[in-house]
């Protein structure tokens, strides 16, 4: 059993998920969809836009150290991946893919929530790249589990693990 299943059972955490339509986003730009600054779990993410299929849709995020990560994917990536219209089970898929009309979709959603540690400075973001041509995201939608209150999260999981019990004992 992981941290992130023992959640319904703790305090001091939130899941946040939102959804935004009709957003430009010009040739050349990244723009970013949606930050958070409290640390937490990947859930998911998944955008549907017109463009070019090389254009990127990125999900970047910190371990507690600080170093970046990202999760990045675009439909000719995944096309040649063979990861179009497969299950979620891959991490990422091609949800739509309507070459005539340049429209796409891609869902980026782990098998496993991934962690990440998040403050100010070192903020999750979700962000859209728009390569060879503007693009229009018609849709993206995002899902993370947020700890908002670290003091609550903390003592309420030493009370499931019966930690504090334990160090009652110890200092005796």
């Amino acid at each position: 059993m992981d941290l992130y299943q023992l959640l319904p059972l703790l305090d001091g955490w939130r899941r946040e998920s939102r959804e935004l339509t009709n957003i430009k986003v010009n040739n050349g730009e990244e723009r970013e969809l949606a930050r958070a600054t409290d640390s937490g779990w990947i859930v998911g993410g998944g955008i549907q836009f017109v463009g070019n299929p090389l254009s990127v849709f990125t999900i970047y995020y910190h371990d507690k150290t600080g170093a970046e990560h990202k999760l990045t994917s675009n439909p000719v990536g995944l096309k040649q991946l063979g990861l179009e219209g497969v299950s979620l089970l891959h991490g990422a898929t091609l949800t739509k893919a309507d070459d005539a009309n340049s429209r796409y979709g891609m869902v980026m959603s782990p098998p496993r929530p991934i962690p990440f540690f998040a403050s100010r400075d070192f903020p999750i973001r979700f962000t859209a790249k728009a390569v060879n041509g503007d693009m229009l995201v018609e849709w993206f939608g995002y899902e993370i589990i947020l700890i908002t209150d670290k003091e609550k999260f903390i003592k309420s999981l030493r009370k499931i693990l019966g930690i504090e019990d334990w160090l009652v004992w110890v200092k005796r």
